[in-house]
């Protein structure tokens, strides 16, 4: 069995070690928090931790209400132009903690008073040890290139984040029982090794969702391109309509991910907009109308929506991912042209 399988399979022991581990870091970090009362929250971020960082954005500007912004790295790098990060809390999340531009940011925002929290696989790293505080994922050491433990992991202790600042009880339940969820979403692999043997021919993929679940959108074209080589991009279903769409036709590959049932409404227009297309659509889903539009369908557990659909979502991507590349012949834990570490500057 190939290192990524391994890894995937990991993730609900991942996320009890993240929770359990960081829970004394995190109520520093909240008290902190309250005293300081910050304006603004700030992440830095490449990758699939930039995916993590954008549903963070959405729990945050949801549930504490207060403004989230995605730093521009490349600002404090190239352009020597770094931001007065006073009066933030500046959250910088890299898998091997050795992005040199993040690194950057965490510097320019100790400078400016902020509260600098890192989050990282690696204790021992630049990113860690700049970082006022540390937030470890736990995920032991991640071997295969594409990301998989150490992206839910950082989704989690995010979530674990929001739940504390927030104290909103609902966000807690859904805190709660996403190990579970991640675990029954791992019994749909044989669903996925099936669904893998009609796309392994694809080339052309679009992924589609709204709100929360937006960044597995791009989480999941970014799984796909990295293992099999796919031309996958990921779109807010409120963005496809401004020009993408018109690039679907009927040799076009469509994932959509609809566990959100305040966004349904977004989804079923959109799948009756696909269907004039003719694209082969494949929906993850939780409810039977959305299901009914689709030429194939995840059905999901009731319950599997809202902020903690994209635990499920992004299991099944994975596993997806992973079978696309078994049947296309390719090797799952490398990938052509590609480092497991990228150090950006």
């Amino acid at each position: 069995m190939s290192i990524m399988h391994n890894e995937m399979f990991e993730q609900p022991r991942v996320l009890r070690d993240a929770a359990s581990n960081n829970a004394p870091t995190l109520e520093k970090i909240i008290a902190e928090i309250r005293s300081y009362a910050p304006h603004t929250v700030v992440f830095a971020a490449r990758g699939s931790s930039d995916h993590a960082c954008m549903y963070a954005k959405y729990l945050l500007e949801m549930y504490v209400g207060i403004p989230v912004s995605l730093s521009s790295p490349s600002v404090y790098t190239c352009y020597k132009r770094p931001s007065d990060l006073s009066g933030c809390v500046v959250i910088a999340v890299s898998q091997s903690g050795m992005a040199a531009d993040v690194l950057e940011v965490v510097r320019s925002a100790n400078a400016s008073g902020a509260i600098t929290i890192a989050m990282t696989n690696n204790a021992d790293s630049p990113v860690a040890k700049e970082a006022k505080y540390h937030l470890h994922c736990s995920a032991g050491e991640e071997k295969a290139l594409a990301a998989t433990k150490t992206f839910t992991a950082q989704m989690y202790i995010l979530l674990d984040l929001v739940t504390r600042w927030s104290e909103d009880p609902e966000l807690k339940a859904v805190f709660d029982k996403v190990p579970d969820m991640v675990n029954e979403a791992l019994s749909f692999e044989p669903k996925m090794i099936e669904l893998a043997k009609r796309y392994r021919f694809m080339s052309d993929l679009f992924v589609l969702a709204r709100g929360v679940a937006s960044p597995i959108a791009f989480e999941t074209a970014l799984k796909m391109s990295e293992t099999s080589y796919i031309r996958a991009r990921g779109y807010a279903i409120s963005d496809f309509y401004h020009g993408p769409f018109a690039m679907v036709d009927a040799t076009t590959a469509v994932i959509m991910i609809a566990c959100d049932k305040t966004v349904r409404a977004d989804a079923l227009a959109m799948l009756d907009k696909l269907a004039t297309t003719d694209a082969d659509v494949l929906v993850y889903t939780t409810d039977d109308e959305i299901a009914a539009k689709a030429k194939n369908v995840v059905r999901l557990p009731d319950g599997f929506e809202g902020p903690a659909c994209v635990f499920p979502a992004v299991v099944l991507s994975q596993m997806l991912a992973h079978a696309v590349t078994l049947e296309k012949g390719i090797e799952p834990d490398v990938s052509r042209g590609l480092n497991k570490v990228t150090i950006t500057k």
